[in-house]
């Protein structure tokens, strides 16, 4: 049965963690020269990974996570859950903003940030009371590209490419719970948070990576 994720709206569920670690190994009994040589193992494997060509799928990335979403950057920065201020930084303020509002739900401000020029959206929230100090409380829960950009997207995609591309990319991560004719979702995370790319056409026109609800 298809399904379409509603944008723009907050979840109360509490976030999984960033990496997931589901082994529980004892390291008590371990000798300290082992400790000690596995450490150097692991240095030297990682230092000689190869790293991800134009090419390659997100599935052959050994660095993607269960969330994947966060591989996902746009101008190798702008991601979701960062800091207002790294935003700021990086792009000034924004060339206009939604209204800001507090959701009954869970007591958050939430705005819209629109930085038209680069035809980037950034949603942000924040504890009220402390934006009302500082709008730097904020930090940004979602980021959607809704046109044609500058922006540098992760994996060599870029706005107008085929959906076929997007799925050899993506091969293995792609919810297809989520996905339609209309949508690919990535990652296991959905419907709370996740990366879909929205087509028209067979061509890729807009994406969205960062907290969704259902």
């Amino acid at each position: 049965m298809e399904q379409s994720p509603i944008l723009n709206e907050h979840n109360k569920q509490e976030y999984p963690p960033m990496h997931t670690d589901r082994t529980d190994t004892s390291l008590k009994n371990i000798p300290m020269l082992l400790l000690l040589l596995m450490g150097f193992i692991s240095y030297f494997a990682g230092c000689q990974s190869p790293q991800m060509s134009n090419n390659e799928s997100v599935a052959e990335n050994n660095n993607v996570t269960d969330s994947t979403y966060i591989q996902d950057t746009i101008d190798g920065w702008l991601t979701p859950y960062i800091a207002i201020s790294q935003v700021i930084e990086h792009w000034g303020d924004p060339d206009s903003m939604s209204e800001a509002t507090v959701w009954g739900g869970d007591g958050a401000l939430h705005q819209s940030w629109y930085y038209l020029k680069k035809n980037v959206q950034v949603d942000v929230y924040g504890d009220s009371t402390e934006v009302a100090k500082s709008r730097l409380a904020l930090s940004v829960e979602g980021i959607a590209i809704t046109g044609p950009t500058e922006c540098k997207m992760r994996h060599s995609i870029a706005i107008g490419d085929s959906r076929e591309k997007v799925e050899q990319t993506y091969q293995g991560y792609i919810n297809d719970e989520y996905s339609n004719k209309e949508q690919i979702a990535i990652g296991d995370q959905m419907p709370y948070w996740g990366l879909i790319y929205f087509f028209k056409d067979e061509k890729l026109k807009g994406m969205y990576n960062g907290s969704l609800a259902e």
